[in-house]
């Protein structure tokens, strides 16, 4: 069975409840790199556990990354477990907190298992996503469903196409969906792949060459020329993880800049998001001062600058989702470890350089918090964690 990355460490880290990890915006002036001299203020944002998962055999349980909101103004997401067979939900969560159940996940031949990020809905009104294992060689699927719950696997994974898919999917400008994939490929670092609607399948990149990145997660984002760019949380200078760029029109990826080229971090597993002025934002869960991770952006033009380097206790360690940008311009993003209770801390990064802390995560609401976060127009702040909850069983949370 494969490991995601840092899932073993992460619940290590938890249970010792203290971590060892001992712009206008951005883009045109991106700050330089700052201590968080932050002003922390968890009054100034209250926090409501929307659903609290159940591990009754009917209910998911552990959500994974991520949640879309659609135009309903319902959050669907993943979970990694739980629902009738065991092997994870697509779940459609009301803000007043009722639940439907999508689809439960069956494993085996037939079906995915496993889902560990949040579905894609496209432009035809269907959502697709991913699962980690399942299907025929247990390496994982791509499914589609309709608007009934109806499934179909679109793609099954053999290890030679790719193994273990751990990002949710694109929907590109030419109607494709892209994606990538833990491991399999060549080298067994990962693939980035294209799929259409119908199910054509191609593989564009095996990672893990020489000098390339290894072992690709997160969302990934297409720029203005069509590039879509992506994050691979090892290999490129150091081995520090990087982002890397890859061009339909060449049919090529390049390495656009690997961390330790202009940091001190590492392991940047948590995918890019955009800034409002086109800039790429992300995290990288280590490395730093205090080894406790970083916030970094590149402008347009590809020249990465270090906004953030993680510091001060309150505000936890090891980021496990890329800032998105709110009406404000200010990145809000969550660590997953340390802070008050030892279980993460929602925060905002200003264009000063100043960090709120608007929550610190515990076991009393929900802990160890990941994937991005997504706002409402009215700029409520939602987000998922795969622990606490009433029935430690993780759940998905609203902040102003």
């Amino acid at each position: 069975m494969a490991c995601r990355p840092f899932t073993t460490m992460l619940a290590a880290l938890r249970a010792a409840r203290a971590p060892t990890l001992p712009g206008a915006l951005l883009a045109c002036s991106l700050l330089a790199a700052v201590p968080a001299h932050a002003a922390s203020d968890p009054a100034a944002c209250g926090l409501r556990v929307v659903h609290a998962f159940v591990p009754d055999g009917a209910d998911g349980t552990r959500p994974g990354d991520g949640l879309l909101l659609d135009a309903r103004g319902h959050l669907l997401g993943v979970t990694t477990g739980g629902g009738s067979a065991g092997y994870g939900a697509v779940f459609d969560l009301a803000l007043d907190g009722s639940e439907t159940i999508v689809h439960d996940f069956a494993g085996g031949a037939a079906d995915g298992a496993d889902p560990t990020t949040a579905p894609t809905l496209a432009g035809d009104g269907r959502l697709y996503g991913t699962t980690q294992l399942g299907g025929l060689h247990g390496k994982g699927v791509v499914y589609r469903l309709e608007a009934s719950g109806e499934a179909s696997l679109l793609h099954v994974f053999s290890g030679a196409d790719g193994a273990h898919p751990d990002a949710p999917l694109l929907e590109a400008r030419d109607g494709a969906l892209y994606g990538t994939t833990l491991q399999g490929g060549r080298h067994d670092q990962g693939v980035l792949f294209r799929i259409t609607p119908a199910g054509v399948f191609e593989g564009l990149h095996e990672f893990g060459a020489p000098g390339d990145l290894r072992q690709p997660s997160g969302p990934l984002v297409q720029a203005g020329d069509d590039t879509i760019l992506g994050t691979g949380a090892y290999g490129g200078a150091l081995d520090s993880g990087g982002v890397f760029g890859y061009s339909p029109r060449d049919a090529q990826e390049h390495v656009l800049f690997s961390l330790r080229e202009f940091s001190s971090c590492k392991l940047p597993s948590a995918g890019l998001a955009r800034a409002r002025d086109g800039s790429l934002l992300g995290t990288a869960y280590a490395g730093g001062p205090a080894n406790a991770g970083c916030v970094f952006a590149a402008a347009p033009d590809g020249k990465p600058r270090l906004l953030l380097e993680l510091r001060q206790t309150a505000h936890g360690t090891a980021p496990l989702s890329a800032p998105v940008q709110d009406a404000r311009g200010r990145l809000l993003f969550t660590t997953s470890l340390g802070s008050m209770h030892g279980d993460g801390a929602l925060l905002a990064l200003d264009a000063a350089g100043g960090v709120t802390l608007l929550h610190a995560f515990g076991a009393a609401d929900v802990s160890v918090p990941s994937g991005q976060l997504v706002l409402s127009p009215d700029g409520r702040i939602y987000g998922s964690a795969p622990y606490g909850g009433q029935h430690d069983a993780g759940g998905v949370f609203e902040a102003c």
